[in-house]
């Protein structure tokens, strides 16, 4: 250690008690509520830790001991919810305390400029280790995010495609069965997975059953006229099966007119329709 180094340790040292409490009570008073609800004691331990760490450093002249520091305190403030502006406002009066103990050192003006150019370097380390955490972390916490929605987008796409299966059950035959109720969402993601089956299956019939449909309103009605103009310019018919009772009366309650589309009562007669229109029908077996 340099004459002047030991000198300003030894300077340090005759101070250090009321240099961790005027640091402690800097922090209470500029760091925000985190530090302003930590109890006394729990305040002056970690401002004691903060001035052994610069000690050290001072002693030994070994700065990466202070960016380990700066790193293992910034994961944990992190971990506490504490965001960077925070840390910058500790460094600030990390460096505050710095300067006024090395102003009192060179009350005559003796300055070594060397050392004050060491010691500026220091805080700097400080503030880049701080930065440097937090970008870490703030990269996996992004990592996760995209993981977490890709995971998201991987899971509603199988619940797209479970809630509204498409099944080829003959060539060029596709049906459709939809469960639950329809909302504009959801039918317009029937609607792309309807179209993209048709042109991929090459079918001419596609079967809509809405058997499992609660209710069937203007909307649902729109968009089912929709869905059966649009797959119709892919050179496909849509057939809509299902149709009880109550859904029936609602139709003609609310006096939509489905005169576009074609519809069966079941879907027995919708899978006969299709079969016929491709030149095929159900024939009993004869016996023997």
């Amino acid at each position: 250690m340099a004459a002047d180094s030991q000198r300003l340790f030894d300077f340090w040292s005759s101070r250090k008690d009321s240099t961790i409490e005027s640091l402690a009570q800097s922090l209470r008073d500029n760091c925000g509520p985190y530090y302003q609800n930590l109890s006394q004691d729990e305040l002056l331990k970690r401002a004691a830790a903060i001035i052994d760490i610069w000690l050290d450093v001072l002693v030994h002249g070994k700065p990466e001991r202070l960016s380990s520091f700066s790193q293992q305190i910034g994961t944990t403030r992190l971990s506490e919810g504490l965001g960077p502006s925070v840390m910058m406002s500790v460094i600030d009066q990390v460096r505050k305390v710095v300067w006024q103990v090395m102003s009192d050192f060179y009350v005559k003006g003796d300055w070594d400029l060397d050392l004050l150019h060491t010691s500026e370097g220091w805080i700097h380390d400080m503030r880049s280790s701080f930065t440097e955490t937090y970008n870490t972390h703030l990269q996996e916490a992004q990592r996760q995010l995209e993981e977490r929605e890709h995971e998201i987008a991987t899971q509603s796409q199988i619940i797209r495609e479970t809630a509204s299966p498409i099944v080829p059950i003959y060539d060029g035959i596709l049906v459709m069965p939809l469960v639950g109720a329809l909302d504009s969402l959801r039918i317009s993601q029937v609607m792309e997975s309807a179209l993209e089956h048709i042109v991929d299956k090459q079918a001419e019939v596609l079967i809509i059953d809405i058997t499992g449909v609660p209710i069937v309103d203007t909307g649902v009605a729109n968009h089912l006229l929709q869905m059966a103009r649009a797959i119709s310019l892919l050179g496909a018919e849509v057939v809509v099966v299902g149709i009880g009772a109550e859904i029936a009366q609602t139709i003609i309650q609310l006096g939509l007119d489905m005169s576009a589309i074609m519809t069966m009562a079941n879907l027995e007669a919708g899978i006969a329709y299709a079969l016929e229109q491709r030149g095929f029908a159900i024939r009993t077996i004869s016996e023997p």
